[in-house]
């Protein structure tokens, strides 16, 4: 019995210290990789773009699309609705 316990106990220090030790490597691995990549990002070239249009309002043109209103509507309130209880 007592070995037994003992075997359970060495068990789950091994456990802990393989978890322990795999935590501790991807940390490490994480830092390294974050601290080699530090101010060595650069965006991408056409990411900003100064000659862009600017954004001039909807362009579905919600406004006077009815059929996107009505699809719009309806899917608001078919979300709304709370499902009937089944029995």
């Amino acid at each position: 019995m007592r070995e037994r316990t003992v075997q359970i106990y060495a068990n789950r220090v091994q456990r802990f210290f393989l978890q322990f030790t795999l935590q501790n490597y991807y940390y490490n691995l994480h830092k390294s990789v974050n601290d080699r990549m530090l101010n060595q990002k650069e965006r991408r070239r056409l990411s900003i773009s100064c000659d862009a249009q600017d954004f001039r309002g909807d362009y579905v043109n919600y406004r006077d699309n009815f059929p996107s209103r009505l699809f719009s509507r309806n899917r608001a309130l078919t979300t709304r609705r709370s499902p009937s209880p089944t029995l």
